[in-house]
């Protein structure tokens, strides 16, 4: 289950991947595979941190 707070730090995370791998994509010349898995890596963060929250209900236990 992801909080808020863990969502936040997945957000966080997730966009600074990202822009620092274009931003090295940009200056140096990176492999299209190492590229490729950075994105990827970043995109799963940002994505996974925008999943909607679940609540769990307590359950009635009957005696």
């Amino acid at each position: 289950m992801i909080n808020s707070t863990k969502s936040r730090t997945l957000l966080i995370t997730g966009l600074f991947m990202l822009a620092a791998t274009q931003i090295l994509y940009f200056y140096f010349q990176l492999p299209d595979m190492l590229h490729g898995l950075l994105v990827g890596i970043s995109v799963g963060l940002t994505l996974t941190s925008l999943l909607p929250r679940k609540t769990l209900k307590k359950s009635k236990v009957r005696s």
